[in-house]
């Protein structure tokens, strides 16, 4: 947040105003926006003192021609928040809203429901030759991978997974995340076993991994640093971790990102017949609508969904 300090700072804010101003957003939307506010000010050569302008905001959102339309009002609304949040910020033309919506008519949103479901085959080959017990590195990146497809979990989902919440019973985990701002309540995750190949389950893979950490002693988190002091890993790193999982299977990230991984199990589990009411509750969607409009490549009908997912080890097999 240090560069959204300094422009607000340049506005002659105290830090007392500039405390109370951020408690206008969760503490996901302030890491957005001070991410994407950061990559304006990196755009407009590092300075953080000038006041933004309509045309500055245009000319930025220009330099990412092409990408999708929802991108671009992503980072239109992370750098408007800023000056918006002080009296300075003035657009009689409405000139943003109006680049907006003729980059939305040049580029019509692509309909990615009807692209194929990539196919992680090559991932679940890896898994099955790369388990290591002894190596905390090999450990961590396969629980990561194998506990983020079947519980649909995004990188900020996995930050929260609270070690004390942990119930191992015989033939599950249940894990919590902490409750953040917004949410009524936390959030569990089940880890299911896969009783026919111990290099493929999740279960397992969470076992190698914990046993690993707990014997360097106790951490309020679950996922931590392999490297001393051993310290709780957020979800960027959760992120880079799950993208060095894919390239070791030998899965470009330019062919499928981290965070899509989310997308591509929630469709296999519709495919493969589970329910849409499991999926959007095992993804924690608000609304089926959310699910459809943004993740879901195929829908179909239901089952478990984990248990369902685990057909795709089979078929690897096959």
């Amino acid at each position: 947040m240090a560069v959204v300090r300094d422009y607000w700072r340049s506005l002659g804010l105290t830090a007392g105003a500039m405390d109370t101003m951020m408690e206008r957003w969760t503490r996901d939307t302030r890491a957005l926006y001070a991410r994407e506010f950061a990559k304006f000010i990196a755009w407009r050569s590092g300075d953080a003192t000038k006041v933004v302008t309509p045309i500055e905001v245009v000319n930025y959102l220009d330099s990412f021609k092409g990408y999708a339309t929802r991108t671009l009002k992503v980072k239109a609304a992370a750098v408007l928040a800023i000056p918006k949040a002080t009296d300075r910020w003035s657009d009689p033309s409405d000139l943003v809203s109006r680049f907006l919506q003729g980059a939305s008519k040049a580029q019509p949103s692509h309909d990615h429901r009807a692209d194929p479901i990539p196919s992680l085959q090559p991932l679940f080959a890896w898994l099955s030759g790369s388990r290591d017990t002894a190596s905390r590195k090999v450990s961590r990146l396969r629980a990561v991978i194998l506990c983020r497809f079947v519980t649909l979990a995004r990188s900020k989902d996995l930050e929260g997974w609270l070690a004390g919440s942990v119930d191992i019973q015989a033939d599950k985990i249940v894990v919590r995340t902490e409750r953040t701002k917004g949410q009524a309540m936390s959030r569990s995750y089940i880890i299911p076993r896969y009783p026919d190949d111990v290099n493929r389950c999740p279960y397992v893979a969470f076992m190698d991994y914990w046993s690993l950490m707990r014997s360097l002693g106790a951490s309020p988190y679950v996922w931590r640093a392999i490297t001393p002091p051993y310290g709780r890993v957020k979800a960027d790193t959760i992120g880079r971790i799950t993208r060095e999982a894919m390239e070791a299977a030998g899965i470009s990230s330019d062919k499928l990102r981290p965070h899509c991984l989310r997308s591509v199990a929630a469709s296999q589990a519709l495919a493969l017949g589970a329910s849409a009411d499991e999926v959007q509750t095992a993804g924690g969607w608000r609304s089926a609508q959310t699910m459809y409009d943004f993740y879901v490549r195929r829908p179909e009908a239901g089952a478990n969904v984990a248990r369902v997912l685990f057909r795709l080890f089979d078929e690897a097999d096959g």
